[in-house]
């Protein structure tokens, strides 16, 4: 660490593998460093507070996780894990160290075949958006889970076909609304899924 007024170089006590990654908080008050699980997708995360020079956790915050997302004022930590059978949605409060599980998507009837992904804070961060799936011969059945982060309640977008169904919301200013778009078709090839461009936009109120 380099203090930019003297100059002083601080050697910080964080060892990285080749594939471990460090990124900074929203706030900038913390380090996320991620340290890869080999021969897996996931990761172990944890933060280091910088100004204090203390990890947040003496261990990692949570392993198995799959993605990440940190709200702006750094006091809120949202990631999901996945297990061979279903994933979690957690939250964890920064300020006081405590971890308190949103959302699990059911339990799957064979190894990996639903899960969690594309965590979203919407721009405002009043809403908190992710993509549910289920794994089907050929592909996924993809679902919009949206939460309010005021109450911690959710509700789900379905499209008329979902299978490769994908899902961005475009939120109006006060995030009351959001628009989605959907195609009429995702696959053409069991091989390549390319969309034919044809589809409808759906207007949602998210209250």
């Amino acid at each position: 660490l380099i203090d930019g007024y003297t100059g002083n170089v601080t050697s910080l006590p964080i060892e990285l593998a080749e594939r471990d990654t460090v990124k900074w908080s929203s706030n900038g008050t913390y380090l996320v460093v991620e340290a890869d699980l080999k021969d897996t997708i996931y990761t172990c995360i944890n933060l280091y507070d910088v100004d204090t020079s203390e990890w947040i956790s003496p261990e990692s915050i949570a392993c198995e996780v799959k993605d990440w997302v940190i709200l702006a004022d750094d006091s809120q930590l949202f990631y999901i894990t996945e297990d061979e059978q279903m994933a979690i949605l957690w939250l964890f409060e920064i300020g006081s160290k405590s971890t308190r599980k949103l959302y699990e998507t059911r339990k799957g009837d064979t190894i990996n075949d639903v899960g969690l992904s594309s965590l979203e804070l919407s721009p405002n961060q009043r809403h908190l958006s992710m993509r549910e799936y289920d794994y089907i011969l050929g592909g996924t059945l993809n679902y919009l889970l949206v939460m309010n982060l005021e109450t911690y309640t959710h509700f789900e977008v379905v499209a008329p076909d979902p299978y490769y169904a994908d899902y961005t919301p475009i939120w109006s200013s006060d995030e009351l609304w959001f628009l989605i778009k959907l195609k009429d078709e995702y696959i053409t090839t069991a091989a390549f899924p390319p969309t034919n461009h044809k589809g409808d936009v759906y207007l949602i109120n998210a209250e």
